[in-house]
Order: structure tokens, then sequence, then C-alpha cells
């Protein structure tokens, strides 16, 4: 069977890192070839080593419709930008149509790529399955909403929802199945990075290191949790913040100071080492960059913080969990499937700074509940997150699709 998958957002990063664990297992199953149509980035790197062939282009058009970043105000003009990709994002299409075989299924890693996996559908001819990874707007009256869920009725044959959480924002959408996103606990499926274990050895002994995972985005609550950091430092030394990620897009100069100025900005990475600097922080939270073995930094943190404002529990959630971390979580509701409260994690809110600091002093002052969590953390995602159970469900779909019957 051959599945070609859809990806428009170009460098390394959550969602690519749960197709790259998706795909991995699919292609180890004999009788399924793989082959990508995805925007240029580093993510490239991870597709290449699963599939039969790929064909990329410099961007794809995507329509944002999700909880927190849906167009509203200035907004709109990142719309604007996607337009532009519009003529390369349909020549890749063609490129892949003469390129690749005949295509079975089609896989669409995000939502927010729904019209180009409609044009995709109709030039192949496939079957098409739409993963959704991040909470939709739901409960308003918005034509765009409309639209959207339209979409997925008439052209969707399958809507794959990464948790409960998101499924329970897909009110009004049929055929929809939930698939936990998947996470390889072993050094081998990411290349070694002594690097990062030699900044983890300078992390002074006896201090809680918290963790932070991510791309240094406005989005992932990294602002508030240097406020945290600030507020903790006042009332105890015995904490470390490790920061695992960098900025996306290096923008410089009038570009930047444009998306600065309608506060479009998402990389804060000259935010956030002003404010340790202004903070006195340097000796407190650490900038470690990027790594793709993130198995060595869950190893050495004993708390993994995801206070976002997404709202909803991230992959470095569950990451961690596999090796004992419980969470600190920012989530206005949670579900069984990802993260109890009390449990496997401390909810918070997440633009509440004081609220982050008082989950961290938390873990500081009970070191047995970092175990206790830990434990369970480490029982739900061995129950939920595993590779080879959550791929075999994709593969399920796939052949149900292949066969004409109701996935």
């Amino acid at each position: 069977m051959n599945i070609m998958y859809l990806d428009s957002i170009g460098p390394k990063g959550g969602a690519s890192r749960s197709l790259y664990e998706m795909t991995r297992e699919i292609s180890m199953v004999p009788g399924f070839d793989l082959y990508f149509c995805c925007t240029r980035g580093t993510a490239n790197e991870y597709y290449m080593k699963v599939c039969k062939d790929i064909v990329t282009c410099k961007g794809m058009f995507k329509f944002d419709n999700t909880r927190y970043s849906y167009y509203r105000g200035v907004r709109w003009i990142v719309l604007l930008r996607e337009i532009l990709y519009v003529p390369a994002n349909i020549y890749a299409l063609f490129k892949a149509w003469r390129r690749f075989p005949d295509v079975d299924v089609i896989h669409s890693n995000e939502i927010i790529e729904i019209f180009t996996a409609v044009i995709a559908k109709k030039i192949f001819g496939a079957k098409l399955v739409i993963h959704v990874r991040s909470p939709q707007r739901s409960g308003v009256r918005s034509l765009r909403l409309t639209l959207v869920r339209y979409l997925l009725n008439r052209y969707a044959d399958k809507v794959v929802a990464i948790d409960m959480n998101v499924a329970s924002t897909l009110d009004g959408v049929n055929n929809v199945a939930v698939v936990n996103n998947s996470f390889s606990w072993v050094d081998d499926v990411y290349e070694p990075d002594p690097d990062a274990a030699a900044k983890f050895d300078e992390i002074e002994s006896g201090r809680r290191v918290f963790g932070f995972v991510g791309n240094i985005h406005k989005s992932k609550g990294i602002v508030e949790l240097i406020e945290a950091c600030n507020i903790m430092k006042g009332r105890s030394g015995n904490f470390h913040l490790a920061i695992i990620g960098g900025e996306t897009i290096q923008l410089n100069g009038i570009v930047k100071n444009i998306l600065n100025r309608f506060g479009l900005l998402q990389n804060f990475g000259d935010q956030i080492r002003e404010n340790i600097s202004k903070y006195s922080l340097e000796d407190r939270v650490q900038l470690m960059g990027q790594t793709d073995n993130i198995v060595s930094v869950y190893k050495r943190i004993d708390v993994i913080c995801f206070a976002s404002q997404l709202d909803t529990p991230g992959r470095p959630v569950f990451e961690a969990a596999f090796g004992g971390v419980p969470a600190i979580l920012a989530a206005s509701r949670t579900f069984p499937d990802t993260a109890v409260p009390g449990e496997t994690c401390l909810v918070v809110d997440g633009a509440n700074p004081a609220a982050i600091a008082d989950a961290m002093q938390y873990f500081v002052e009970n070191p047995d509940e970092v175990e206790r969590m830990g434990r369970n953390a480490r029982q739900l995602a061995l129950a939920n997150f595993d590779p080879k159970k959550n791929a075999r469900k994709i593969i399920d779909i796939y052949e149900c699709l292949h066969r004409g019957v109701r996935a």
C-alpha cells in the first residue's frame, strides 16, 4: 500500500517528531511504501529516513482555525503569506503525482493543511486521513468553523485526533478516531548529543531540575516560565531550569520589527535572554539549544514544564513520562488518556507565573511526590503512547479505507 504524507511545518518540532515516530514504525511493516510531500526544512531529515521518495516546496498553504491562533485582528495578515505559497504548493502536488506510484491513502499531518489535503485528494483520487493535533475552535458561531467542519465531513475519510482533549473540540465532525501520539524511549532512534549531556553535568548538584522542551515561542508559555523562575529565586535557590529548544525561524531587521509591532512575532529568544539577564537568573536558567537525542534530556530532568497557552498536554508531557518524569501542565480541562491532575501532574493557570512558581515550589519541597507522580506518569505513557500499538491503529485505518469498509 502506498501512503503519501503531507506536512506543512518545515522545522523540527512536536508535530514532525510525532509523524516520524508513527511512520518509522509503519515503514518497518511489509507491504507499506511511504512518500512525503512537504515544506522544506530540518524536519525533512526525519522523513528521509523512512520514505521511498520525497517532494519538497518552499511552503504549503495553511488555514489556521485552532483555538489559540485562529485568524483575528492583525493575524489576518498571516493568511496573506499563506496565499503566496499556493502556486508552489500546487506545483509540488502535481510533481508528486507524476513521481509517486499509485497513492492509496493521503495522510495530512495537521488539520491546518485541510485545503491542501482536499486538493491533493482530488489530484490523486485517493482516500484522505486528516490528523488533528491542536484543540480547535468550538462552541462559537463562525463561518470558518462551519467551512472547516464541512470540508472534514465531505472530504476526509477519517479524522484522527491525538487525544480526547482534541477530539472534544471536534463537535459536529463525523468519523473521528482517537489515536494517541507515540514516543520511542530508546537512544538509537535519535542521534547522540554529547554536548547536551555535558551541559547537564554543569548543573549544581542537589538542585531540582525542571525542563522546558520545545521551540522558544510565546505560545509555549516560555515568558511566563521565566517570570516564575524569578519568583522562585526569591523563595528557594534549590532549582534549575533547563531550556531545550530554539527559534524555528531566524528573523532580523525590518521583518522582525514589523512582526513584533503587530504582535505576530512568535520567536521570543531575544526577550528570554534579556529577561534572564534582567532577573539575574544566569545561574538558575540555562539555554541549552536544540537536540535530537531528547531521551538523554528526559533522563536528566526531574519535572517537565509545559505551562503553555495551547490549553492541551503537549508531546513533552508524555515523552518525559516514559522516564518517570511528572509534569507541570497548563490546561483548563484534562482527560485521563493524557494527564491525571494530582496523580501524573500538577495543573496550573499558564498565564499566571505565580501559579507556575507554586507548582515548582511544591516539587522542590516534596521529593516523594516527584517519585510518586513520576511512576504514575510512566504507567500512563506505557499504556497509551506505545509506538507499535498506535502505529497498528493507524495501519488498521489505512487497511479499512483501502478495502472500502468503514474505518
